[in-house]
């Protein structure tokens, strides 16, 4: 999703497929649920297909330590919910180990719904390598909700 815990997931992954040899599908999902009307007035007019290029633009940059480490890899992009379209993907192709972030750009719909990296978890039938937060900027988002909390 371009977070920063996803570039460590995928920096984390390409140095132990250098180690092994093993090639990575580099997923990355589009959710058009937000975008879409419930039978109301359109709340957006996108052109899905624009978006669609732009996020395979994306993930081709977020590739880079992949092809920097002459990693084999292959960027999928996904229309859905991010965890089960991630699971799908895993399920698709011969998959040995699924690596995620602990947190992603899930903003208000993941504390109403769950993380991406819980949900992977509880229903991956792979084994799933779930990278935490750098100790650091978990201490700091801490204390800024917080201070939010304190100040409200």
């Amino acid at each position: 999703d371009g977070s920063a815990e996803a570039a460590r997931a995928l920096e984390w992954a390409a140095d132990l497929a250098s180690l092994t040899g093993a090639e990575i599908a580099a997923v990355t999902v589009f959710d058009a649920g937000p975008y879409m009307s419930w039978g109301m007035a359109p709340v957006y007019e996108l052109d899905f297909e624009q978006l669609r290029a732009g996020l395979r633009n994306d993930l081709d940059s977020w590739c880079e330590p992949l092809r920097s480490r002459g990693v084999a890899h292959h960027p999928v992009v996904r229309e859905g919910s991010a965890a089960a379209e991630l699971l799908k993907e895993a399920d698709s192709v011969p998959t040995d180990l699924i690596v995620v972030g602990s947190r992603g750009r899930g903003g208000f719909r993941e504390l109403l719904l769950g993380s991406v990296a819980h949900h992977v978890t509880q229903h991956s039938k792979h084994p799933v390598v779930v990278l935490p937060r750098p100790a650091v900027r978990a201490e700091a988002e801490t204390a800024a909700t917080a201070k939010e909390v304190a100040t409200a």
